[in-house]
């Protein structure tokens, strides 16, 4: 009779720029443990294995994380490892652009540090946002990594069953995947890589063909974080297999495919200064009409603690909109 698998699962995840100078506090998280946080991944009845919780924890985009509540979270999530033990494998729940004050690679440092704990034998994967910087200590650290597929994100929860799916199949066929990393020196705001389009639907569309090359598992095309003044912020390609030579070949073809790309690149919507876009809002047949910095939302990029566009819409006389949103505790509590 065959025993049962024993997984635990976890993860911290935040999108940091370092930009803002609005820190990401410990209060800015949502914090989940025990079965709810179980209830984040309601596939997990479909696999023939024990998945055993330790800590979640998702903040919204923001700034640099505090240092002391990074280090709260990771002592409490290890401790939570440690006592899940032994086990025969671990699944991490990541993003890929979070970043800790006085650290220069905090999921590399979250990987390696449950490494420390599970050990070599037991596999890791790991799942992250495609607008993640991808670093030679996470691959290293991790046996199975995988990213979204889209952008906007639509694909989140089939991502997280997808490294589950793997997780579980490789131990129970008994495979020691690795992961072929390659960095493309191109760094591009999300806006311009929508997978809806082209050029990014093209090749987007080729991970599923790579997934089902023989020795081949995943394949994974990431953004990279465009907010981050950071060393690792980057394009790159993450192919994860049994096969390593077919992995680099994968690998190096569509990061040529990106490379190659990289002018062909566009907004996906028309892009302007504000009174451009206000102008083309007021013009437009339909409703409603939005409006985003290019940053992707509020403090993903512009703080928000400037009010410049909502000057401008009152500049323009515009007579309907909501303003989302405002970084300033005594104006909203005036609001309120």
């Amino acid at each position: 009779m065959n025993r049962t698998l024993r997984i635990a699962i976890g993860g911290i995840a935040t999108e940091s720029c370092t930009f803002s100078p609005l820190p990401t506090r410990r209060e800015d998280f949502v914090v989940t443990r025990g079965e709810e946080l179980l209830r984040r991944y309601p596939f997990l009845s479909q696999f023939d294995a024990r998945f055993i919780p330790t800590l979640g924890a998702w903040a919204m985009p923001g700034g640099v994380v505090e240092h002391d509540a990074y280090r709260e979270f990771k002592a409490e999530f290890l401790q939570a490892l440690r006592r899940a033990g032994p086990l025969d494998g671990l699944y991490l729940d990541l993003h890929g652009a979070m970043y800790v004050d006085g650290l220069d690679d905090a999921e590399g440092d979250w990987v390696t540090a449950a490494r420390e704990v599970v050990g070599p034998d037991a596999l890791i994967s790991v799942s992250l946002d495609l607008h993640g910087n991808a670093t030679q200590q996470l691959v290293e650290q991790a046996d199975i990594l995988t990213a979204y597929r889209t952008a906007p994100h639509r694909d989140v929860l089939e991502t997280r069953r997808r490294a589950c799916a793997l997780l579980v199949r490789c131990l129970e066929e008994k495979l020691r995947p690795e992961s072929v990393w390659m960095r493309v020196p191109v760094i591009l705001p999300g806006e311009r890589v929508v997978t809806d389009v082209e050029p990014a639907a093209s090749l987007y569309a080729e991970l599923k063909e790579v997934d089902r090359l023989p020795g081949i598992l995943s394949a994974s095309i990431l953004v990279g974080y465009v907010w981050a003044d950071d060393p690792h912020a980057t394009a790159s390609v993450i192919v994860t297999g049994t096969d390593r030579a077919e992995a680099q070949r994968q690998a190096a073809r569509l990061a040529r495919r990106y490379w190659d790309a990289r002018h062909d690149f566009r907004f996906a919507v028309e892009a302007g200064s504000m009174d451009e876009c206000i102008r083309w809002a007021l013009a437009a047949p339909e409703a409603p009409v939005f409006i985003s910095d290019s940053g992707d939302n509020p403090t993903a990029g512009g703080v928000g603690d400037v009010p410049a566009m909502l000057e401008r819409l009152l500049a323009h006389d515009v007579p309907d909109a909501v303003f989302a949103s405002i970084v300033d505790a005594e104006a909203v509590a005036a609001c309120r």
